[in-house]
């Protein structure tokens, strides 16, 4: 059996495969086989609602009469509900009888302590201290903490980027906010910190550069278009890196393949240090 820390874990790693459907529900369904063969559904809501309760097990007998397997059911809650892991329960009455029991967990992250959560060994569980409780802490220190337990943990680079633009997306910052973080970011021990303001963002605006040197190419735009690219390449190092030396952006002005260019963008979100992109 697991304890409440290791089955919020568990949520955790269901919640890896949630894909949402609409920025207002955040309704997602995903059902995975387990090693005991029965099956596992995921609810993952926006904001905790009683009325899941009914909805849940309309989802859950559902799932049942088509697979004829025993059926363990969670609700994953951003927002609200009763902190942690915990049953939920739903009772009906057909006069005065009985006539639907109907239990499930739920898991609603606002409630917990982030610190907590940043405390235990698994990843997924730093990015999901974004949505915690601050405790003590401001919003600009815990986005720090978050940030700096993914930095220095040995995780692959994607791993790495897709956590931090996870934690990116649910810590917004104001203004007050934004310049306390300038300052702590800055602060000797948070280099590492600094490497995960580079999110899925960049790689969406590479993907859209690319598709417009494809474009390019078709119009005798070619220059201008790879000129376009070794400059994301320029500043994505200086993002990744800090300043980029002279030898290394001439290395890099000097390469006309738009696949090269491509694929040098794509290294620099993978590697530990500027040497391992091989221009020093």
């Amino acid at each position: 059996m697991l304890d409440t820390k290791g089955f919020a874990i568990f949520c955790a790693l269901a919640m890896a495969l949630y894909r949402p459907v609409s920025s207002h529900d955040q309704l997602a369904k995903e059902l995975f086989r387990t090693f005991f063969a029965d099956l596992i559904h995921v609810e993952v809501e926006a904001q905790a609602r009683s009325r899941m309760r009914k909805r849940v097990w309309q989802y859950s007998m559902q799932i049942r009469l088509r697979f004829d397997l025993p059926v363990l059911s969670i609700v994953v809650n951003l927002k609200g509900g009763r902190a942690g892991v915990h049953r939920e329960r739903l009772r009906e009455r057909f006069g005065a009888e009985e006539a639907v029991r109907f239990q499930y967990r739920a898991f609603s992250l606002s409630g917990c302590q982030a610190a907590e959560y940043l405390a235990l060994p698994e990843p997924l569980a730093w990015a999901l201290a974004a949505l915690m409780r601050r405790g003590t802490w401001s919003r600009a220190e815990q986005k720090v903490e978050c940030l700096r337990r993914v930095a220095a943990a040995d995780l692959p680079g994607k791993s790495r980027l897709l956590l931090g633009n996870w934690i990116e997306t649910y810590i917004q910052l104001d203004e007050p906010d934004a310049a306390e973080y300038d300052h702590l970011r800055s602060l000797a021990g948070n280099e590492e910190v600094r490497t995960m303001e580079l999110t899925w963002a960049e790689r969406i605006e590479l993907k859209g550069v690319e598709k417009g040197i494809e474009k390019g190419l078709e119009q005798g735009l070619v220059a201008g278009k790879l000129q376009a690219l070794r400059q994301v390449v320029v500043r994505l190092l200086g993002r990744r890196f800090g300043p980029v030396p002279e030898t290394v952006q001439r290395k890099v002005e000097a390469i006309d393949s738009m696949e090269s260019l491509g694929s040098l963008a794509e290294k620099v979100l993978e590697v530990e240090s500027i040497e391992e992109m091989g221009l020093s």
